[in-house]
C-alpha cells in the first residue's frame, strides 16, 4: 500500500471522532531523548488541541517502567509493550539503545507483529536499524542519522539510503533523520492524517519554526 491510498484510508478512520485512533511511540534505555519527545510534542499536541480528528498518542516501554534515556532524562511510560493496544500508528525512536534491541530476537518478532497489524510504522534515527533487523526495510528507500548509514547498509545492502533527505515516506513505512528531523517527520505525518491546514496549525502552536543561530 502506498502513500495515496494509505492517506485516503487513514483519513477516512479519523473522519469519526468517536473512533480514537491509536498512535504509540516506544521508548526504550538508552532512547535518544528528542528522538521520542521531539514527535510527542507534535503528536500530543494535535491529538490533545484536536482531539476531533480521532486520535491518541501514548508511549510504551517494554514492562510498562519508566526508562533512561541516552543523557540521563528518565521518560515515563503509559503501556508495557505487550499490552500494547491495536495501533494506527507506531512510531520507533532511535540512540544508542537500538544496538541492544537489534540482537532481541524477542524484540524483533514483537516488531515484525506490529507490521502484520500497523497501518503505518515510523521511524526517527536509527530507529530505521531495528525496522532494518527486522526485516521490514528490505528493497526500499530510507533514512537514518548519517553517522549510522553504514550500519544500516550492512544490516541489509537492498535498502535504497537517501542519506540527505529529512524523512522518507514510502507509504506504509516512514523514516527520518537524525534527531531532531523527527520533528520534521512527526507533522509531515499530521499532514498526512489530518491535512495540510491542520499541520500547520500545530507547527505555529508548539512554535517550530528552524531558523538555525549558527
Amino acid at each position: 500500500m502506498r502513500s495515496a491510498e494509505l492517506t485516503t484510508k487513514l483519513r477516512d478512520m479519523s473522519s469519526t471522532p468517536a473512533a480514537s485512533h491509536r498512535i504509540g511511540i516506544v521508548l526504550f534505555d538508552d532512547v535518544e531523548e528528542l528522538d521520542a519527545v521531539g514527535p510527542w510534542e507534535v503528536l500530543a499536541h494535535w491529538t490533545g488541541t484536536f482531539a476531533q480528528d480521532g486520535y491518541t498518542v501514548t508511549c510504551l516501554s517494554p514492562n510498562g517502567q519508566a526508562v533512561t534515556a541516552a543523557k540521563g532524562l528518565v521518560i515515563g511510560a503509559h503501556a508495557a509493550l505487550e499490552d500494547t493496544p491495536m495501533l494506527d500508528v507506531l512510531l520507533h525512536p532511535g540512540g544508542l539503545g537500538t544496538r541492544r534491541l537489534l540482537r532481541d530476537p524477542a524484540y524483533l518478532d514483537w516488531i515484525r507483529a506490529q507490521r502484520r497489524s500497523v497501518t503505518l510504522m515510523t521511524s526517527v534515527c536509527t530507529g530505521a536499524l531495528v525496522y532494518a533487523a527486522a526485516g521490514l526495510l528490505h528493497d526500499r528507500p530510507a533514512t537514518t542519522h548519517w553517522s549510522a548509514v553504514n550500519e544500516l547498509r550492512a544490516l541489509d545492502p537492498t535498502v535504497r539510503i537517501a542519506e540527505h533527505q529529512r524523512w522518507v515516506d514510502d507509504g506504509d513505512i516512514v523514516t527520518s533523520a537524525g534527531v531532531s528531523a523527527g520533528i520534521d517527520m512527526a507533522l509531515h505525518l499530521v499532514d498526512r492524517l489530518a491535512g495540510r491546514d491542520r499541520a500547520r496549525e500545530v507547527r505555529r502552536g508548539i512554535q517550530y519554526d528552524p531558523n538555525p543561530p549558527i
